[in-house]
């Protein structure tokens, strides 16, 4: 009688000691299944048990959502499941978004309440769905709008939740065809453009994580203009390509032509056949001379410089 005594208190106490240590569990049994894999953008599911764990593949960088369900209700809640979805052993809700950290095989479950005790599975399932996220569109794009053809312009945008990386495009036919710059970029990115002239370039870039794309593209309009060039025309003073010597030459205008992107028009000149040239100006030569005979001894050059674009 005392023994059994002994033993029954014993057993009594080793219970409540058990009970009230443990209030929920993850990772309480598992059939060492590996589940689908979540590559494709699209939803999957798997009925699973209470404290329930399995295997899944996922890939680092990319930002999940796991959604536990129970068509049974607050009994399924209140009776056996904790209401959150594990991971790695690590309780969450019911509804969470995960990003994986690494490449590799996670345990993903269900938390079963700790004053149930037994194997997992017990015929008392919910439903675990589970989807990589959509990333919304980016927002307005930033950068260079007007610039000459083969020019380089910087674009940028505010980073967008759950998305590991953007496909930057570009356009210089109006969007009938697009180019990619990069397929994994950043919230940034430098284009050179190809050496066409249009109003109609544009640069577009969308949201990507893992194998889900934002359903929209934000788009920037791009103003790709001709290259300046040198002025084309000059007017001398005198009219004539032969003068004496110490004959004061010049020009009589500003020199024209060419193309003209906002630039500044300097001259130069050397009255000594090409041995020394004077410094670069944007007063029109004029007063010129040589004391010495010979072939091109005064020449006048023109160039744009300090463009808008």
């Amino acid at each position: 009688m005392k023994k059994q005594l002994i033993f029954t208190l014993y057993t009594l106490l080793t219970l409540f000691l058990s009970k009230s240590a443990i209030h929920a569990q993850c990772g309480v049994g598992t059939n060492g299944w590996t589940l689908t894999a979540p590559n494709a953008c699209q939803w999957y599911s798997y009925n699973i048990g209470a404290g329930e764990y399995e295997y899944m593949t996922l890939q680092q960088g990319v930002s999940y959502t796991f959604n536990l369900t129970s068509s049974a209700g607050t009994f399924n809640w209140g009776t056996f499941f904790g209401q959150s979805v594990c991971i790695n052993g690590t309780p969450y809700s019911n509804s969470v978004n995960y990003t994986a950290p690494t490449n590799g095989s996670y345990s993903i479950g269900t938390e079963r309440l700790g004053s149930n005790y037994g194997y997992y599975w017990n015929g008392v399932s919910a439903t675990l769905s589970y989807a990589p996220i959509t990333p919304a569109t980016p927002g307005a794009i930033s950068g260079t709008t007007t610039l000459c053809e083969g020019g380089t312009g910087s674009y940028s945008i505010g980073s967008v939740t759950y998305a590991k990386n953007y496909l930057w495009e570009y356009s210089v036919d109006g969007g009938a065809s697009y180019s990619t710059v990069t397929s994994s970029g950043s919230t940034s990115v430098n284009i050179t453009w190809p050496s066409v002239v249009t109003t109609n370039a544009y640069v577009r870039v969308r949201a990507q994580n893992g194998p889900c794309s934002s359903s929209n593209y934000a788009y920037l309009n791009v103003n790709l203009l001709a290259n300046p060039t040198a002025p084309t025309t000059a007017t001398l003073s005198p009219a004539s390509t032969e003068v004496c010597k110490n004959q004061l030459v010049g020009l009589s205008a500003a020199a024209t032509g060419g193309v003209n992107q906002g630039c500044t028009i300097e001259y130069r000149y050397t009255t000594d056949g090409g041995a020394t040239w004077s410094n670069a100006s944007t007063t029109v030569p004029t007063g010129l001379s040589s004391a010495i005979s010979g072939m091109n001894r005064i020449q006048i050059q023109s160039r744009r410089n300090n463009c808008n674009v």
